[in-house]
């Protein structure tokens, strides 16, 4: 869902936008790309573009932002038990940003805490709940 001049919409598709690191300045970099269904399509491009923007010092080098995207953060360097934060869309938006941080493995499993922050106008816990059981389905067959 979003808004558009005041008004509630519901977006036929929306586009993932993710944090890139740039590692010799130390910054944070957000970039995006259409989604596909064939995520080994997605994962070769994913990895085509954060090669290709490693170095850039703007916050989004990508021209023309779609207005239907939605944030998929990392933070590879730290295992949370939650996360929040606020963004330059915050109270402005209602795309759900997600959060990943550093996977360890236990008991032969490897294990990754993600964080999904949500305006609450628009989705429920069942909801959440369905995203969860949906990601963990797609990340069982990869």
């Amino acid at each position: 869902m979003g808004s558009i001049e005041e008004k509630l919409i519901v977006w036929d598709e929306i586009i993932p936008s993710f944090t890139s690191f740039n590692k010799r300045e130390n910054l944070f970099h957000a970039l995006w790309i259409n989604m596909e269904d064939n995520y080994l399509f997605f994962d070769k491009e994913f990895k085509t573009l954060v090669d290709e923007y490693k170095n850039s010092n703007h916050i989004s080098p990508i021209p023309n932002e779609p207005k239907n995207m939605f944030n998929i953060s990392s933070i590879p360097w730290i295992h949370f038990d939650s996360m929040s934060g606020n963004n330059k869309y915050s109270g402005k938006t209602f795309m759900p940003t997600i959060s990943m941080g550093k996977y360890h493995e236990e008991n032969g499993r490897l294990l990754m805490p993600i964080s999904i922050k949500v305006h609450h106008a628009t989705m429920d816990g069942y909801h959440i709940s369905k995203f969860y059981d949906e990601l963990q389905k797609q990340l069982d067959k990869v």
